[in-house]
């Protein structure tokens, strides 16, 4: 499929912090280390680790900001999503939107090492902001682990991907709109996008 095809079809955007790199994994070794030995990444309920593990909110963005400095050593969040992401590219553009904490050409680096397709980068300073950053470049859907983003693109008539994680399950499980799906794991997310991407060719 040629490129303005590609285009026509709308674009994905995908979420890069535990969406795509298990960031939160390596976070939260930190964490027991300087903060609080109890911590896991299953105890991690609410989105914030400072909600979770009673730390500064600075220490947060710090220790996410000292992971991607280390970019080599976050593991991809399912070693399924490069094959998903491949596949799905040939009938649509990819954008990684994200509000992550740290340098662009580390998370360059981050998605080449790991053979994740895209046509682009998108910085945003708040995940508020994904929405408004991803309409001119024709976003059908988004994938992504926070459920206020999910949230705020059912509220625009858009599809959002929820990929579970344990800051999410309690709202992935009582979420009632059905713009919003959640996905156990990116095997599920292609069979999504299979699907979506098969209507559109078939309109």
């Amino acid at each position: 499929m040629d490129a303005s095809q590609r285009k026509a079809n709308g674009a994905i955007a995908v979420d890069l912090d535990n969406t795509l790199a298990d960031t939160s994994g390596v976070v939260v070794e930190e964490i027991r280390k300087r903060y609080n030995p109890e911590a896991t990444i299953e105890g991690w309920t609410q989105y914030g680790a400072e909600k979770s593990f009673g730390i500064p909110r600075a220490a947060t963005i710090e220790l996410f900001h000292e992971a991607w400095k280390s970019w080599e050593k976050i593991p991809p969040v399912d070693s399924s999503a490069p094959d998903v992401l491949c596949r799905i590219h040939e009938s649509a553009e990819i954008y990684i939107v994200t509000a992550t904490a740290g340098r662009k050409e580390d998370f360059t680096r981050w998605l080449d090492n790991n053979g994740i397709p895209y046509d682009g980068i998108i910085l945003v300073g708040h995940s508020a902001e994904k929405i408004s950053a991803g309409n001119a470049h024709g976003i059908r859907a988004y994938i992504d682990d926070y459920e206020v983003v999910a949230r705020s693109v059912a509220a625009e008539g858009r599809l959002a991907i929820l990929l579970e994680r344990p800051w999410n399950l309690d709202f992935a499980k009582s979420n009632p709109d059905q713009n919003i799906i959640p996905a156990r794991s990116w095997t599920e997310i292609g069979s999504i996008l299979d699907s979506l991407y098969a209507r559109a060719s078939n309109q």
